[in-house]
């Protein structure tokens, strides 16, 4: 699946991290449950790659815009592969994504997604 993965704003190449979560989140559970249907065993390798990021910023608000610029070095990210030990529920594939999603803001200059709770659940922007 190749997914737009960013975007031009205030002169600045941005990976829109809200928008980029949302999809893969989204999309991930209709893909495993395909692949259940199909009766494909686990274990499911997924993995993630960004191409075309070389210099982009993390797109997470405004002020980071102002405050936080952290441009990724690689032209081609490569994010650390997530295993599908077995099916299970959406908030389960939130969980193993999460590390991908961290090594997507490490690049960033995040120490790690601000998208998470403790449990490891994806909760978006926190207010």
């Amino acid at each position: 699946m190749k997914i737009p993965t960013v975007m031009e704003r205030q002169g600045y190449t941005i990976i829109p991290c809200l928008d980029f979560d949302r999809h893969i989140l989204e999309v991930l559970p209709l893909y495993l449950e395909a692949l259940r249907s199909l009766d494909v065993p686990p274990p499911i390798v997924v993995m993630l790659t960004l191409e075309g990021v070389h210099g982009a910023v993390l797109g997470v608000s405004e002020e980071q815009l102002l405050f936080h610029r952290h441009p990724i070095l690689q032209s081609v990210l490569e994010l650390p592969e997530i295993i599908v030990e077995d099916y299970g529920t959406a908030q389960d594939y939130q969980r193993i994504v999460r590390p991908a999603f961290d090594a997507l803001w490490n690049a960033g200059g995040f120490s790690a997604s601000q998208y998470f709770n403790a449990d490891g659940v994806w909760t978006g922007p926190r207010q």
